[in-house]
């Protein structure tokens, strides 16, 4: 009966383990789960587009291109996850209503100024514009600055880079929620130890009033 007993307690310790162990691994994901959202970006510059205008010698009205171009959205959102490290942009077209997402993307993240980095290769159509020159090897890399909640996107042709456009959009990043997933994460883990110490010391306590009977 003793023996019996004695077995039971221990088939018990070791489920008790295993769970912890799998809480363990399960509970610093949940608490440092972080997606950043970034919503209603709308454009606040476009100095590619101005660059153009100038080259073709046509006349540029900023404050009516910038109109024009928030009114083909509804809304342009984005998305970051911080722990898989990628993105999703999603826009709803004002005249079709259809939603259109980009992604996943995968992007850089720097922790020392919350800024996200992402690059994509494409080829400016150089031809277009002149007959005689070749299509342009062009490299986008678009920078996130979560703190300042603007997206700006770099055009790098050559040897030379210069800013395509800019976006300003809402989020609900707070450069504090970095250092509360940081606390929460130690606390869980100072957590996870206690209930551990506590499992083990009942489970002895237990063992003994078994073995006495």
């Amino acid at each position: 009966m003793v023996f019996t007993n004695h077995r039971h307690m221990r088939i018990k310790q070791k489920k008790n383990i295993i769970f912890l162990v799998l809480f363990l691994f399960v509970l610093p994901t949940s608490i440092n789960a972080k997606v950043i959202n970034f919503t209603n970006c709308k454009l606040i510059s476009d100095p590619g587009w101005e660059k153009w205008t100038e080259a073709l010698k046509t006349n540029y009205n900023e404050k009516e291109h910038l109109k024009k171009q928030n009114k083909k959205y509804i809304y342009v959102n984005r998305s970051f996850d911080l722990n898989k490290l990628t993105g999703i942009t999603e826009r709803k077209f004002a005249e079709t209503k259809k939603i259109k997402k980009w992604g996943p993307y995968d992007f850089y993240l720097n922790k020392k100024n919350n800024k996200l980095y992402t690059t994509r290769e494409t080829v400016f159509p150089m031809s277009k514009f002149d007959k005689k020159a070749s299509d342009i090897y062009k490299v986008v890399v678009m920078e996130v600055n979560l703190e300042k909640k603007t997206i700006t996107k770099w055009d790098y042709m050559g040897s030379g880079k210069e800013i395509a456009t800019v976006e300003k959009c809402k989020s609900n990043f707070t450069p504090s929620s970095n250092k509360k997933s940081y606390l929460d994460y130690w606390w869980a883990v100072i957590l996870i130890i206690a209930i551990t110490f506590f499992i083990f010391t009942q489970s002895g306590k237990r063992l003994k009033q078994i073995r006495r009977k």
